[in-house]
């Protein structure tokens, strides 16, 4: 998914803790964890010039500017 200029959000419908997320230069990769992950299980989403990640129970800030690795589970 690129999202190219303005602010750019990536709809999940799941929830959050089912998910690892990865950020490098500007690239984030959204990993889905198992079961829990819904249609998404196992699935990985490569994201560029995206700014946040709406799940069902929050949204995800994305620092698309940093060269530093940055990455989480909930």
């Amino acid at each position: 998914v690129d999202g190219k200029g303005g602010i750019d959000t990536i709809l999940i419908f799941a929830n959050r803790s089912a998910f690892t997320i990865k950020t490098l230069a500007g690239v984030t990769k959204i990993y889905g964890s198992g079961s829990y992950a819904g249609d998404y299980r196992y699935d990985e989403i490569v994201a560029t010039n995206v700014e946040k990640i709406q799940f069902l129970d929050q949204i995800v800030e994305l620092d698309t500017t940093s060269y530093e690795v940055i990455e989480g589970t909930y």
